[in-house]
């Protein structure tokens, strides 16, 4: 764990009622991320999207390049959502 993340995490279990807002330019650490995602498990089930880490090893250097975030857009969906 980095020395950031560690104040960090002293810091929010100090003040639990504190809204953190910005910690992209925090956790972002492309070595980290690269590190943290081989760690991960492959034989585990796949995620929600049903991607497997066999499959996310393609492009990984696409969705972790040298500390710049790759641009994903969320639309919401137009309308209200009917039960």
């Amino acid at each position: 764990m980095t020395s950031k993340l560690e104040r960090f995490t002293l810091k929010a279990r100090a003040e639990p009622h504190t809204r953190f807002t910005s910690l992209m330019g925090m956790l972002f650490d492309p070595e980290g991320l690269r590190e943290s995602f081989e760690r991960q498990d492959g034989r585990k089930a796949p995620g929600v999207d049903g991607v497997r880490k066999d499959d996310y090893v393609v492009g990984l250097d696409m969705r972790v390049c040298g500390g710049r975030t790759i641009a994903i857009e969320f639309r919401a969906p137009c309308g209200r959502l009917e039960n």
